[in-house]
């Protein structure tokens, strides 16, 4: 290891190892600063980000209901 750390070719990788390490911890460790509500609200617009999670009710806009609607018969009360 402190052959590897010695060689003058290597200090790029292990600078650029260090900030990953850096930047990972401060993202880590703000996801830890946010409130519940925070913590929810990100994880529903995260949830709702990939195609195949559209298919998720909490993901639909009004046209998705409308479609669902016609095709079931089952409709969203209007809050």
């Amino acid at each position: 290891m402190r052959q590897f750390l010695k060689d003058p070719d290597n200090m790029g990788f292990v600078w650029l190892a260090v900030i990953v390490t850096v930047f990972g911890f401060l993202i880590y460790w703000e996801a830890g600063q946010q409130t519940p509500e925070k913590q929810e609200e990100t994880r529903l617009s995260l949830k709702c980000i990939s195609k195949s999670s559209g298919s998720q009710p909490e993901c639909w806009d009004e046209e998705d209901w409308k479609v669902f609607c016609q095709n079931t018969g089952i409709c969203k009360e209007a809050k």
